[in-house]
Protein backbone atom coordinates (compact mmCIF):
# COMPACT_ATOMS: atom_id res chain seq x y z
CA UNK A 1 0.00 0.00 0.00
CA UNK A 2 1.33 3.43 -1.01
CA UNK A 3 0.91 5.11 2.32
CA UNK A 4 2.14 8.55 3.31
CA UNK A 5 4.85 6.88 5.41
CA UNK A 6 6.12 4.83 2.44
CA UNK A 7 6.18 7.92 0.22
CA UNK A 8 8.24 9.78 2.82
CA UNK A 9 10.72 6.89 2.92
CA UNK A 10 11.08 6.97 -0.88
CA UNK A 11 11.65 10.74 -0.81
CA UNK A 12 14.31 10.37 1.89
CA UNK A 13 16.04 7.61 -0.10
CA UNK A 14 15.90 9.74 -3.25
CA UNK A 15 17.39 12.74 -1.43
CA UNK A 16 20.08 10.53 0.15
CA UNK A 17 21.03 9.05 -3.25
CA UNK A 18 21.06 12.53 -4.76
CA UNK A 19 23.37 13.83 -2.03
CA UNK A 20 25.72 10.87 -2.52
CA UNK A 21 25.87 11.50 -6.28
CA UNK A 22 26.33 15.26 -5.79
CA UNK A 23 29.12 14.67 -3.27
CA UNK A 24 30.86 12.31 -5.68
CA UNK A 25 30.60 14.83 -8.54
CA UNK A 26 31.90 17.72 -6.41
CA UNK A 27 34.76 15.58 -5.06
CA UNK A 28 35.73 14.48 -8.55
CA UNK A 29 35.54 18.09 -9.77
CA UNK A 30 37.79 19.33 -6.97
CA UNK A 31 40.19 16.48 -7.60
CA UNK A 32 40.34 17.36 -11.31
CA UNK A 33 40.84 21.05 -10.48
CA UNK A 34 43.70 20.23 -8.13
CA UNK A 35 45.25 17.98 -10.76
CA UNK A 36 45.00 20.73 -13.38
CA UNK A 37 46.45 23.23 -10.90
CA UNK A 38 49.46 20.97 -10.33
CA UNK A 39 49.83 19.80 -13.93
CA UNK A 40 52.20 21.97 -16.01
CA UNK A 41 50.88 23.06 -19.42
CA UNK A 42 52.02 21.12 -22.47
CA UNK A 43 54.36 23.84 -23.75
CA UNK A 44 56.07 24.01 -20.36
CA UNK A 45 56.59 20.24 -20.25
CA UNK A 46 57.92 20.22 -23.84
CA UNK A 47 60.42 23.01 -23.11
CA UNK A 48 61.64 21.27 -19.95
CA UNK A 49 62.01 18.04 -21.94
CA UNK A 50 64.02 19.88 -24.58
CA UNK A 51 66.34 21.41 -21.96
CA UNK A 52 66.71 18.13 -20.08
CA UNK A 53 67.38 15.96 -23.14
CA UNK A 54 69.64 18.35 -25.06
CA UNK A 55 73.37 18.37 -24.37
CA UNK A 56 73.97 21.32 -21.95
CA UNK A 57 76.83 22.54 -24.14
CA UNK A 58 74.48 22.71 -27.13
CA UNK A 59 71.98 24.77 -25.12
CA UNK A 60 74.79 27.07 -23.97
CA UNK A 61 76.00 27.44 -27.54
CA UNK A 62 72.53 28.22 -28.85
CA UNK A 63 72.00 30.83 -26.11
CA UNK A 64 75.32 32.55 -26.93
CA UNK A 65 74.69 32.44 -30.68
CA UNK A 66 71.26 33.95 -30.19
CA UNK A 67 72.67 36.76 -28.06
CA UNK A 68 75.41 37.44 -30.61
CA UNK A 69 72.91 37.62 -33.47
CA UNK A 70 70.93 40.25 -31.56
CA UNK A 71 74.05 42.20 -30.53
CA UNK A 72 75.40 42.25 -34.08
CA UNK A 73 71.97 43.19 -35.34
CA UNK A 74 71.77 46.13 -32.91
CA UNK A 75 75.32 47.30 -33.70
CA UNK A 76 74.99 47.66 -37.48
CA UNK A 77 74.88 51.30 -38.67
CA UNK A 78 73.31 52.90 -41.76
CA UNK A 79 75.65 52.97 -44.73
CA UNK A 80 77.78 50.08 -43.50
CA UNK A 81 75.86 47.15 -44.91
CA UNK A 82 77.06 47.71 -48.51
CA UNK A 83 73.62 46.65 -49.67
CA UNK A 84 71.11 48.24 -52.00
CA UNK A 85 67.48 48.49 -50.95
CA UNK A 86 66.61 45.20 -52.63
CA UNK A 87 69.60 43.26 -51.30
CA UNK A 88 69.64 41.10 -48.21
CA UNK A 89 72.15 39.62 -45.82
CA UNK A 90 71.59 36.52 -43.75
CA UNK A 91 73.12 35.57 -40.41
CA UNK A 92 72.09 32.30 -38.81
CA UNK A 93 72.15 31.09 -35.23
CA UNK A 94 71.07 27.52 -36.03
CA UNK A 95 67.37 28.35 -36.50
CA UNK A 96 67.21 32.15 -36.37
CA UNK A 97 67.85 34.63 -39.13
CA UNK A 98 68.50 38.36 -39.50
CA UNK A 99 68.71 40.37 -42.69
CA UNK A 100 69.01 43.90 -43.97
CA UNK A 101 66.03 44.93 -46.07
CA UNK A 102 66.86 48.62 -46.58
CA UNK A 103 69.97 50.79 -46.20
CA UNK A 104 69.36 54.18 -47.79
CA UNK A 105 69.59 57.89 -46.94
CA UNK A 106 70.87 57.32 -43.41
CA UNK A 107 68.09 54.86 -42.54
CA UNK A 108 68.76 51.18 -41.93
CA UNK A 109 65.84 48.73 -41.79
CA UNK A 110 66.49 45.16 -40.66
CA UNK A 111 64.40 42.10 -39.95
CA UNK A 112 65.19 39.52 -37.29
CA UNK A 113 63.45 36.21 -36.70
CA UNK A 114 64.06 34.27 -33.50
CA UNK A 115 62.55 30.88 -32.74
CA UNK A 116 61.14 29.86 -29.38
CA UNK A 117 64.00 27.33 -29.03
CA UNK A 118 66.54 30.14 -29.34
CA UNK A 119 64.66 32.46 -27.00
CA UNK A 120 64.14 29.76 -24.38
CA UNK A 121 67.77 28.69 -24.52
CA UNK A 122 68.74 32.31 -23.86
CA UNK A 123 66.18 32.66 -21.06
CA UNK A 124 67.43 29.49 -19.39
CA UNK A 125 71.15 30.30 -19.68
CA UNK A 126 71.53 34.06 -19.96
CA UNK A 127 68.53 35.85 -18.39
CA UNK A 128 69.88 35.90 -14.84
CA UNK A 129 73.34 37.23 -15.73
CA UNK A 130 71.89 39.75 -18.21
CA UNK A 131 69.49 41.08 -15.55
CA UNK A 132 72.36 41.41 -13.08
CA UNK A 133 74.41 43.37 -15.64
CA UNK A 134 71.42 45.67 -16.18
CA UNK A 135 70.94 46.15 -12.42
CA UNK A 136 67.55 44.45 -12.69
CA UNK A 137 66.50 42.42 -9.66
CA UNK A 138 64.42 39.43 -10.68
CA UNK A 139 61.69 38.47 -8.16
CA UNK A 140 62.90 35.63 -5.96
CA UNK A 141 59.50 33.93 -6.25
CA UNK A 142 59.88 33.53 -10.02
CA UNK A 143 62.17 31.05 -11.80
CA UNK A 144 62.42 28.91 -14.96
CA UNK A 145 61.07 31.60 -17.27
CA UNK A 146 60.12 30.51 -20.79
CA UNK A 147 58.26 31.82 -23.83
CA UNK A 148 55.65 30.23 -26.07
CA UNK A 149 53.61 31.57 -28.98
CA UNK A 150 49.92 30.88 -29.29
CA UNK A 151 47.42 32.30 -31.78
CA UNK A 152 49.45 35.42 -32.53
CA UNK A 153 50.10 36.08 -28.85
CA UNK A 154 53.09 35.61 -26.57
CA UNK A 155 52.80 33.33 -23.58
CA UNK A 156 55.33 33.88 -20.80
CA UNK A 157 55.40 30.97 -18.36
CA UNK A 158 57.37 30.64 -15.13
CA UNK A 159 57.47 28.79 -11.84
CA UNK A 160 55.89 30.85 -9.04
CA UNK A 161 56.87 29.66 -5.59
CA UNK A 162 55.88 31.46 -2.42
CA UNK A 163 55.06 29.79 0.88
CA UNK A 164 52.92 26.72 0.22
CA UNK A 165 52.16 27.78 -3.34
CA UNK A 166 54.28 26.17 -6.05
CA UNK A 167 52.78 26.34 -9.53
CA UNK A 168 53.54 27.06 -13.17
CA UNK A 169 51.96 30.40 -14.06
CA UNK A 170 51.34 31.46 -17.67
CA UNK A 171 50.68 35.03 -18.76
CA UNK A 172 49.16 35.43 -22.24
CA UNK A 173 50.04 38.81 -23.77
CA UNK A 174 48.67 40.70 -26.73
CA UNK A 175 51.33 43.11 -28.03
CA UNK A 176 50.37 45.94 -30.39
CA UNK A 177 52.83 48.31 -32.03
CA UNK A 178 51.04 51.67 -31.69
CA UNK A 179 53.74 53.69 -33.50
CA UNK A 180 57.41 53.13 -34.40
CA UNK A 181 59.24 52.38 -31.16
CA UNK A 182 56.07 52.22 -29.05
CA UNK A 183 53.95 49.24 -28.01
CA UNK A 184 50.95 48.47 -25.83
CA UNK A 185 51.12 45.22 -23.88
CA UNK A 186 47.88 43.72 -22.56
CA UNK A 187 47.55 40.70 -20.32
CA UNK A 188 44.59 38.87 -21.84
CA UNK A 189 44.70 35.61 -19.88
CA UNK A 190 46.32 34.22 -16.78
CA UNK A 191 46.69 30.50 -16.12
CA UNK A 192 47.95 28.42 -13.24
CA UNK A 193 49.01 24.95 -14.32
CA UNK A 194 46.47 24.09 -17.00
CA UNK A 195 43.62 26.02 -15.39
CA UNK A 196 41.88 29.09 -16.92
CA UNK A 197 41.96 32.56 -15.39
CA UNK A 198 38.88 32.21 -13.16
CA UNK A 199 40.55 29.47 -11.14
CA UNK A 200 43.90 31.24 -11.20
CA UNK A 201 42.58 34.39 -9.55
CA UNK A 202 41.20 32.30 -6.70
CA UNK A 203 44.25 30.11 -6.28
CA UNK A 204 47.02 32.69 -6.64
CA UNK A 205 46.08 34.88 -3.68
CA UNK A 206 49.17 37.06 -3.40
CA UNK A 207 48.86 40.86 -3.06
CA UNK A 208 52.00 41.77 -5.01
CA UNK A 209 51.14 39.33 -7.78
CA UNK A 210 47.58 40.70 -7.96
CA UNK A 211 48.86 44.26 -8.35
CA UNK A 212 51.16 43.09 -11.13
CA UNK A 213 48.28 41.32 -12.89
CA UNK A 214 45.90 44.28 -12.51
CA UNK A 215 48.41 46.70 -14.05
CA UNK A 216 49.06 44.45 -17.04
CA UNK A 217 45.35 43.82 -17.62
CA UNK A 218 44.83 47.56 -17.90
CA UNK A 219 47.58 47.72 -20.53
CA UNK A 220 51.20 48.72 -20.15
CA UNK A 221 52.90 51.14 -22.53
CA UNK A 222 56.33 49.89 -23.52
CA UNK A 223 59.13 51.90 -25.11
CA UNK A 224 60.74 49.93 -27.93
CA UNK A 225 63.25 52.63 -28.90
CA UNK A 226 66.83 52.10 -27.74
CA UNK A 227 70.15 53.93 -28.03
CA UNK A 228 72.46 52.43 -30.64
CA UNK A 229 75.16 50.27 -29.07
CA UNK A 230 78.00 51.89 -31.08
CA UNK A 231 76.86 55.39 -32.10
CA UNK A 232 74.95 57.29 -29.41
CA UNK A 233 73.60 59.69 -32.04
CA UNK A 234 71.55 56.87 -33.52
CA UNK A 235 68.41 55.18 -32.19
CA UNK A 236 67.08 51.71 -32.84
CA UNK A 237 63.29 51.27 -32.82
CA UNK A 238 60.96 48.33 -33.40
CA UNK A 239 58.50 49.21 -36.18
CA UNK A 240 56.71 45.89 -36.67
CA UNK A 241 56.28 42.74 -34.62
CA UNK A 242 54.93 39.47 -35.96
CA UNK A 243 54.29 36.55 -33.61
CA UNK A 244 54.13 33.29 -35.53
CA UNK A 245 53.84 29.63 -34.64
CA UNK A 246 57.57 29.10 -34.28
CA UNK A 247 58.74 32.36 -32.74
CA UNK A 248 58.88 36.13 -33.19
CA UNK A 249 59.81 38.31 -36.17
CA UNK A 250 60.63 41.99 -35.70
CA UNK A 251 61.33 44.78 -38.16
CA UNK A 252 63.76 47.29 -36.69
CA UNK A 253 64.78 50.73 -37.96
CA UNK A 254 68.08 52.44 -37.15
CA UNK A 255 68.53 56.13 -37.93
Amino acid sequence: MDTKKNRQKRVRRFVAYGLVILTAVVTAGLGLAYYQFQKPPKYWAENQKYLDQTDPQDVDQLAWETENVVLNFMALMPGYSNLSESSSQTTTAQEGISRVIQDKDGVLVQQINLTTHQINAWLDRRLESWAANQNIKLPSEISDVMMHTEGGRIVTAFRFKKGQLDAIVSCVFNITITEPGKALVHLVELRTGSLPATWTTKLVNDKDFKRFVTRLKQGEKVDLKFPHSVNDKLTVSVNKLTIHGNGVMAEVMTK
